[in-house]
């Protein structure tokens, strides 16, 4: 297939590219691609591909590899019938898979010396346990003594206390909220020192999910002199 790209500045111009490659029929996968969907990073996820491969009864797996540290991969041994090799496939996205989304691919290796790899697609989306809105907040411009107070919410999947809240800041000042619940609102004080300054804080509140589980949020502002 060829592609043609056009540009218009700096100045015109259309550049082709050629592109080449060749479709199996040999191999397929059920399901076609490792779709994780969306899950709640902390807890490991796990899927099954049934790896099929026809006209060859020698042919054989040798290797799965992939680029994402996250992905563990186990294959069970080769069910072998006439013209027919099958494998059972387990891909596991382990529980310290960090939040965003998840564009990987997985990279079988085969006895096939004509066509000895194989790619896999691998999506999915790791949302946070815990979440906090705003996620940035600004003080705007204010004078550099002004007293700004805002509140924070912080969201879980189950309930959870809010242990502390990290800020480097002595200028900010923090109400805990008490108990354990999925909903929380944490307030947030500011108290200038007179100085003129621009502020870029960042705010961490730790809980007692599994592994201290945080959420961060950004704070902005500028101090003015009078």
């Amino acid at each position: 297939a060829t592609f043609t790209v056009v540009f218009d500045k700096p100045y015109y111009a259309e550049v082709q590219l050629k592109v080449s490659g060749y479709i199996r029929t040999d191999i397929t996968f059920d399901p076609p691609e490792v779709a994780f969907g969306e899950f709640r990073s902390g807890k490991a996820q796990q899927r099954d591909i049934v790896i099929s491969h026809t006209g060859d009864s020698n042919w054989r797996i040798t290797d799965v590899r992939s680029h994402c540290d996250h992905l563990k991969v186990s294959l069970s041994p080769p069910e072998l019938s006439p013209g027919l090799v099958r494998y059972r496939m387990h891909v596991t996205m382990q529980e310290d898979v960090p939040e965003g989304e998840i564009q990987e691919r997985l990279t079988l290796i085969s006895n096939d010396r004509s066509f000895p790899t194989t790619e896999m697609a691998i999506s999915g989306r790791a949302r946070s346990a815990l979440s906090v809105s705003p996620a940035a907040v600004t003080l705007g411009t204010t004078s550099a003594d002004a007293v700004v107070e805002k509140r924070l919410v912080v969201k879980g999947e189950e309930p959870f206390s809010v242990k502390e809240v990290i800020c480097d800041d002595e200028r900010f000042a923090f109400e805990i909220p008490v108990g354990s619940k999925k909903l929380h609102f944490v307030k947030m004080k500011f108290q200038g020192d007179g100085k003129a300054t621009q502020i870029s804080q960042t705010i961490r509140i730790v809980t007692d999910l599994p592994g201290d589980c945080s959420a961060d949020c950004i704070v902005t502002g500028t101090l003015a002199a009078e």
